[in-house]
């Protein structure tokens, strides 16, 4: 056996190896706790007279936290979600130009948290546990102007979360999937 094909086999089985890669790839890269950290950026979220904090996933989507935060103050429609479940999002749509990139990959989203989908240009709000992306058929975009056209990944990317009121958030955002859309204004805190 060639000294090269020793050092592949050695390094396929390698258990360590695979565990630290593994857990760099998915842990490292896309995983975040289940609560905001705690020095996080807060904003507040208004639909009538409810108000609601919610802090930014800085740690794990930091281009995407910062695009949102120089956007607010920020005044839109809200309405519910057709396909991606217990989610609403603002009708507006919603581009963060200087961010390239998909940070914080997923396809399930938390109650409370909040997406922004870069082909759809979409910020959804996840209120219930059945939130996920989600399509009738395969979606293509081209993904910059006269680009090629390509699948949509299926995914999207989780920049924040509320801090507490999650119960009440539900029964907010599941109004406009009955009473349709509903004003929400975000504000830096």
């Amino acid at each position: 056996m060639a000294k090269d094909d020793a050092l592949v086999e050695r390094d396929f089985h390698d258990a360590g190896q695979m565990h630290a890669m593994w857990n760099h790839w998915w842990y490292e890269q896309f995983d975040r706790g289940l609560e905001p950290p705690p020095k996080a950026r807060r904003f507040s979220l208004e639909i009538g007279d409810q108000r609601w904090e919610a802090a930014l996933y800085e740690d794990v989507a930091p281009q995407t936290c910062e695009a949102f935060w120089e956007m607010l103050p920020y005044t839109g429609s809200v309405i519910h979600c057709i396909f991606f479940g217990h989610a609403a999002y603002w009708l507006d749509r919603i581009d963060f130009p200087k961010v390239r990139t998909l940070e914080n990959r997923t396809q399930r989203f938390f109650p409370g948290e909040f997406i922004w989908e870069p082909w759809l240009k979409e910020v959804t709000f996840a209120y219930g546990r059945w939130a996920q992306v989600n399509f009738p058929t395969q979606p293509y975009y081209a993904r910059t102007e006269g680009g090629p056209v390509e699948p949509h990944p299926g995914q999207a990317c989780v920049f924040a979360s509320l801090t507490s009121g999650r119960n009440a958030w539900a029964q907010a955002l599941r109004r406009c999937r009955y009473e349709g859309a509903l004003k929400m204004t975000a504000r830096r805190v």
